[in-house]
This record gives C-alpha cells, sequence and structure tokens, in this order.
C-alpha cells in the first residue's frame, strides 16, 4: 500500500475518533442519522460444517446441496453456501511459517496451504484426570496413537496442567518429535492427593472425636468444592483460548479433549440436604458461551474419558447422547438436585453438553483413548459446509437453534446445534477490558483476526521501537452507516516478564470511518496502524493483540525482546 493509500484508511479512522464526541451530545442530536442512511448488519452469512455417515458408520462423500434440510427455529432455510471438504493425506511437509522476511512475524502460518486436510489438537487435560492409573494409561495410548500416525497429517499436541493451556507440541505430521513431546506429560499437581479423605483414628465414640471428625470431613468437602471450582474456571479459560487460537485456520477443525472434563454444577450434591447453608456453583452459562465462540470458529470438541465405563442410567450404552443432553438440560433449567447414582458421573454432563452444541462426539463408555481418537479422527474426514443467510427478524439478540436432516434414509448428519443471532445490547466498557486482558493472557496466539507485525529489529531491541500494525480487514465486521464503513477495535501492546508478570503497556481504541475508496484499500492491503513503543530491559517478550468489538474476534502476535546481558 503506497503512503497515500495508508493516509487514506488513516484519515477515515481519525474523522470517526472526532464524531466520537457526539456520543456526550444527547440522544436528539444524532436523530438525524436516520435508519434510511444505515445499512443494518442483516446478511451475515451462517456456516455449519456437518459430517455424514451411513448406517454403518462409514463417511458419505456423494451428497449434494439438493440432499440436505436445514432450519433455523424450525424454519426451512435455502441453503446459499455449499462445499465438501474430504480431507486427505498430503505426502508434502505441512505449510510452514514465512520466514523470508524475519522482520514480519504473523499469526497465519498455516494459512499456506490450501489443501484441506485433517486439522486436529489432541488437547491432554492434566488438570481433570483425578485418578493417577488413568492419566498414565490415557498417556500411554496417546503415545501409542502419535506413534502411528501418517506422513501429511498435521496433528498438535496441548496440555493443561494449570491455570493455562500449553502447546507442547505445535502442528506437525513427524511422529517422532510429537511422541517426545508427549512423554513429557505430567499429572497436575493439584491432583496429587486432592482427594484424599482425612482419616480420625482415635475413638470414635468420644463425642469431641466425633466432632472434630465431623468438622473434618465438613472442611473437606468445601476444600474439595473450592479446588472444582478452580479447576473448572482455568479449564474454560484454557477452551476460550483454544478456540481463539484455532479461529484462523481455515475449514473444520477437531479437538480431541482427553479429559473426565468437569461437573457444570458444583455443590449440588447429597451433603446439600443436611447443609443448606453450602453454596452452588453453575458454568452452565459459562459453558454455553465457550460452546458458541468453539462453533464459531469451526472447532468440534470430540471428550474422551480415561476413566471408563460409567455406572447411572442416564450415561448407559443404551442412551443416546441427545436423550442424555436433554435430561441434562432438563436438571439445569428446573434444578432438579441430583441423587447419588446421578453423581457417579457428574463430569459427563459437560462432555455431552459441549460435544453435542459443536457438532463432535462424546466418548465416555469406549472401548479405549486409543480407539477413541481414531473414530474421532474418522469422523471429521468428510464435512459439508452448508451456509444461509437468516431474514433481518432472525437478528433478535437470542440463541437459534438449527436443524439438519438428509433426504437420504440410509444417512445420518451432524453439526453443530445453533448460533447466536448478534447481541442486543453492546459490551460495556469493563466487559470489554475483561476480554482484552483474557486475550492479553492467554498463552496462544488469537488467529481470528489476521496480524502481522513489522518490527525494526527480531527480537526487538530495547528502547525505542516502532512497530507498524497489519490487520486483515476481512476479518473485522464493518457496518456502513451513511457513505462510510465503521468498525471498532481495541488494541493492547503489553510488556511481560520472563514470568509472564506484566510490566507496562500500551492500550488503544481504533474507531474506523472508512469512505468507499479507503475501504477497498483497506480490504486488499490490510488496517494500518503505528506504535513508538518503549521496550523495558526486563521485559521477555511483548504481546500484540487486537479485538473487534462488534464480533470479539482476537488476532494475537508476541514479540521476543533481546536478552539483557
Amino acid at each position: 500500500m503506497s503512503a497515500s493509500q495508508r493516509a487514506s484508511v488513516r484519515l477515515g479512522a481519525i474523522l470517526l475518533c472526532a464524531c466520537a464526541v457526539c456520543a456526550l451530545l444527547p440522544e436528539t442530536a444524532l436523530a438525524q442519522e436516520t435508519d434510511e442512511n444505515v445499512l443494518k448488519v442483516t446478511t451475515r452469512l451462517v456456516q455449519v460444517s456437518v459430517v455424514a455417515h451411513d448406517k454403518s458408520g462409514k463417511p458419505v462423500r456423494d451428497l449434494t446441496r439438493d440432499d440436505f434440510i436445514l432450519t433455523d427455529n424450525g424454519r426451512p432455510q435455502p441453503i446459499s453456501v455449499f462445499s465438501v471438504q474430504v480431507a486427505e493425506p498430503d505426502a508434502g511437509s505441512p505449510a510452514q511459517p514465512d520466514t523470508a522476511n524475519p522482520l514480519t512475524v504473523s499469526n497465519r502460518t498455516l494459512r499456506a496451504s490450501e489443501k484441506p486436510v485433517v486439522v486436529t489438537v489432541l488437547l491432554f487435560d492434566a488438570l481433570n484426570i483425578p485418578s493417577l492409573d488413568d492419566f498414565l494409561y490415557a498417556k500411554r495410548e496417546v503415545i501409542q496413537f502419535l506413534s502411528r500416525l501418517r506422513p501429511g497429517e498435521p496433528f498438535a499436541l496441548y496440555s493443561i496442567n494449570g491455570p493455562t493451556v500449553r502447546v507442547v507440541h505445535d502442528f506437525t505430521d513427524d511422529s517422532a518429535s510429537l511422541v517426545f513431546a508427549a512423554q513429557k506429560l505430567s499429572q497436575s499437581p493439584l491432583m496429587n492427593n486432592a482427594l484424599a479423605t482425612p482419616q480420625v483414628s482415635l475413638d470414635p465414640g468420644h463425642q469431641s472425636v466425633s466432632q472434630l471428625a465431623a468438622w473434618i470431613a465438613e472442611k473437606s468437602r468445601q476444600d474439595e468444592a473450592a479446588r472444582l471450582r478452580m479447576t473448572t474456571e482455568w479449564t474454560l479459560t484454557a477452551l476460550a483460548n483454544v478456540a481463539h487460537h484455532l479461529a484462523g485456520i481455515p475449514g473444520r477443525k477437531s479437538l480431541v479433549w482427553i479429559s473426565d472434563a468437569f461437573p457444570i454444577t458444583i455443590g449440588l450434591d447429597t451433603h446439600s440436604l443436611q447443609n443448606a447453608s453450602q453454596q452452588q456453583y453453575y458454568f452452565s452459562d459459562r459453558t454455553n458461551k465457550i460452546a458458541r465462540l468453539l462453533t464459531e470458529s469451526q472447532v468440534a470438541v470430540y471428550p474422551i474419558s480415561p476413566s471408563g465405563l460409567v455406572t447411572d442410567h442416564i450415561y448407559s450404552a443404551g442412551v443416546t447422547p441427545r436423550e442424555a443432553h436433554a435430561t441434562i438440560s432438563e436438571w439445569a433449567t428446573s434444578g432438579h438436585m441430583v441423587t447419588a447414582g446421578e453423581l457417579a458421573a457428574p463430569r459427563v454432563a459437560a462432555m455431552v453438553d459441549l460435544a453435542g452444541k459443536t457438532g463432535g462426539l462424546a466418548f465416555y463408555n469406549a472401548n479405549g483413548v486409543f480407539e477413541s481418537i481414531h473414530r474421532a479422527i474418522d469422523d471429521s474426514s468428510v464435512s459439508y459446509i452448508l451456509g444461509f443467510y437468516p431474514p433481518e427478524a432472525a437478528w433478535d439478540g437470542k440463541y437459534h437453534e438449527i436443524g439438519i436432516k438428509a433426504k437420504r434414509a440410509d444417512v445420518q448428519v451432524r453439526g453443530r446445534k445453533g448460533y447466536f443471532a448478534g447481541a442486543t445490547e453492546p459490551e460495556s466498557l469493563p466487559e470489554r477490558h475483561a476480554a482484552l486482558r483474557l486475550a492479553v493472557a492467554s498463552p496462544l496466539e488469537g488467529a481470528a483476526i489476521g496480524l502481522r507485525v513489522n518490527v525494526e529489529s527480531n527480537p526487538l531491541d530495547w528502547w525505542g521501537q516502532d512497530l507498524v500494525l497489519v490487520m486483515d480487514a476481512h476479518d473485522v465486521r464493518f457496518e456502513q452507516v451513511s457513505d462510510r464503513m465503521r468498525a471498532e477495535i481495541d488494541v493492547a501492546l503489553v510488556q511481560q516478564s520472563a514470568g509472564g508478570r506484566t510490566l507496562g503497556g500500551v492500550k488503544d481504541t481504533l474507531l474506523y470511518a472508512l469512505l468507499p475508496e479507503s475501504y477497498e484499500h483497506a480490504l486488499s492491503d490490510g488496517l494500518f496502524f503505528d506504535e513508538k513503543l518503549t521496550v523495558m530491559p526486563s521485559a521477555s517478550r511483548v504481546r500484540v493483540v487486537v479485538r473487534d468489538v462488534s464480533t470479539g474476534a482476537v488476532g494475537s502476535v508476541s514479540l521476543r525482546v533481546q536478552r539483557a546481558h
């Protein structure tokens, strides 16, 4: 982009910054901007990734647009977009980062390859596998699977072992390298003796000893509930970070989540009948938000429990995931007091819920982890992309159920269960700040917004550095108001120590109001933003994060800093 074109794009942003003062005036001052001048965003494309199988469970490859029936809240919708993705192993190497210009750092290293491949992340959730035996068994099965990878199938290995998700190994088809990385997986320190029940060896007949034993037992329950709340919060944050990280990779992605998951409700147990004061914590709303994030990023979740068979009737092999999910949903909405039998596998509820809403499958009574991973991979080897444009009235800020059926009786189809039709109220400033802090704290790079950063040195030198941020305008939601295309983006440049502590940062909000010519330049060349940054000698890295206020889409890049000598 030429200097004049970049100036044109910046001029549009500056004009809207000036217009932002209008927000301080009474509403009547803005009434002149009528609905006739505002192009409402009602033609948003909703895409659904669908997998299809015959009665024997084999993928079906020959379906056409006319073989599908798609509904939005029960209303039939015309399928405007249709494509087939058949993932075949590629004999060549997977895409590698572009190193031609080391002074340009990008979060889109996987976009170089347009050939459909099976894109799979194995998320080893050591935080939620309480049993050491189950942990060692799952680790052994994962290593066995990775040791048999075929060339051309890129896999990534992530882990949750504490408050953050960690990239153990990024995408590669190098089986030996993945196995070496998997061998270093370790159980979470929180699992060591975390579930042990305190024992009292004194004479239980003595009243004071009985009271002490009761106090210890109650304290143990409270400590376990507190640990569950903490690990559940960490797990949900980790899943959100994974969704942002995988958003920039085109097509359907499979997240194979090796875990015993987490209870959607904490505190609603058999002890609640004796202790009415016990606090209850519900995570169903958070789980729904995470499911929306994952579906928008086209990530299908395949939870696999290494604990084997469960005992409650709703989780038996004779009950379909749909029936189990319906029962669980009824509990969540009715305040159902679960029974001791239902508590046998409360964590399965989260597995069924996330798998069902994202178009994946939950494996909690399967033959083994190794076989379940294979089934998850085979499940997504052929997928169909269906797209439709909901009518204007559909954008009501509510959750919409998507129904997908195949006209052929011998075909079973499965995809995401719904979508969130916009937002009736914009995010508050505290909500925006919290979302930006979460994106900054993530150890994974968000790729929902394509972002590259041009630097003067790599790694960054101390003191003054001129950074140029370039965002992919196609990934930003613009709305046409009068004769301008408008968007709002929050930007953060945060310096962090080697231990991850925040040392300082710069936060800004970019308000774009682009004329048609400038908007066309932005689509072809990107949205530019310059920043003069004083790099601290104690900094280890600089996190650059951009977030679309309208959609919540995140793009981020981490820049290394030259170490002090």
